[in-house]
């Protein structure tokens, strides 16, 4: 994304990401690698006030709202699982994706480790209220052509 928004610095080029651990693992490492994280002034204002529910606020924002919905632009949004089960967001992406048509390329990336919380893993499957239920909801969305699944970053 970084070469996409080098090669075209007029097109809004942005990435807003959840505030949980698990994102925030990924944050790091692309941090570390030296690379732009391409986010704005609301996308930190979101890291600051540390609410899952403002990433899911926002890609409905993006996609349902004038004048963004009629930008060109390429938008990514990056969850944990258990934030985006927590506040509707496949749900809500399924829905924009049905009943919107906005002109931006836009993604919503749900990091799933199965956990509510990546701290959780530290209980592993000891403590049953830890886990997140979610094989049976995940293969029902990798059902709609919209929406695709990967295990790994090759198949990303």
């Amino acid at each position: 994304l970084n070469k996409v928004k080098l090669a075209r610095p007029s097109v809004p080029v942005l990435n807003w990401y959840d505030t949980g651990l698990l994102v925030s693992v990924m944050q790091g490492a692309i941090a570390e690698s030296g690379m732009s994280m391409l986010t704005d002034g609301d996308g930190l204002a979101m890291l600051r006030d540390a609410s899952s529910g403002h990433i899911i606020s926002k890609l409905n924002q993006m996609i349902a709202v004038e004048p963004y919905s009629r930008t060109k632009g390429v938008y990514n949004f990056f969850i944990g699982d258990g934030a985006c089960r927590l506040n509707g967001g496949a749900e809500l992406a399924l829905h924009l994706m049905e009943g919107y048509s906005a002109k931006s390329m836009t993604t919503l990336f749900i990091l799933n480790n199965h956990r509510w919380a990546i701290e959780d893993n530290l209980v592993g499957d000891a403590a049953l209220q830890h886990r997140l239920y979610d094989v049976d909801f995940y293969n029902l969305l990798s059902c709609h052509a919209g929406v695709v699944i990967c295990g790994n970053e090759l198949e990303l």
